[in-house]
């Protein structure tokens, strides 16, 4: 890839779940038509990790280091529409996820009953390793810029179209558009 340049537009994508990333991965991927100098940070509260929603935890089980881990928020994605399914296989490929016999995967819908999310026409797919942090912080394009953890807590147009964000641990002498 091309140095880029430190004159160009500076792009703020506000959290770092899977839309974020999804949506910073994206702009870097159009960089050429964009603008070639574009430079795009992610913001995200994620202390630990990116993820957003996507969040997983473990426990310690033994004093030998022995460890169970969960998704919580998030516990698998349930794939049909083809440019997510695409996404889905990347991440498959990459050793970042796999994909689980739909009908060991169940839910609870809005009345609370058991469903089974996967049928003919959609995967589903777990994340692997440690889990959905473990995706998302993998999955980030190393050419985006991540400020974590930060609370983006407003942001106030200036002149020039851009914008100035603020918050706990923001870098506060950046304009973004």
């Amino acid at each position: 890839m091309a140095p880029v340049s430190l004159n160009g537009p500076r792009v703020a994508v506000i959290g770092g779940g899977l839309s974020g990333i999804a949506f910073a991965n994206r702009l870097l991927s159009h960089r050429r038509d964009l603008s070639p100098g574009l430079r795009v940070t992610l913001f995200d509260t994620g202390a630990r990790a990116l993820g957003g929603r996507c969040s997983s935890k473990s426990l310690k089980l033994t004093s030998q280091g022995t460890y169970a881990r969960w998704d919580h928020a998030l516990s698998y994605v349930a794939a049909s529409e083809p440019r997510f399914l695409q996404i889905v296989d990347d991440w498959v490929n990459a050793g970042l996820a796999e994909y689980e016999d739909p009908t060991r995967v169940v839910a609870l819908d809005v009345d609370k009953q058991l469903v089974v999310p996967g049928d003919a026409s959609r995967k589903v797919a777990v994340a692997t390793g440690e889990g959905w942090h473990e995706l998302c912080e993998r999955w980030v394009d190393p050419d985006v810029r991540v400020v974590r953890p930060a609370w983006v807590a407003r942001m106030s147009r200036t002149a020039g179209e851009r914008w100035l964000l603020g918050g706990s641990d923001v870098p506060g002498d950046q304009t973004y558009q």
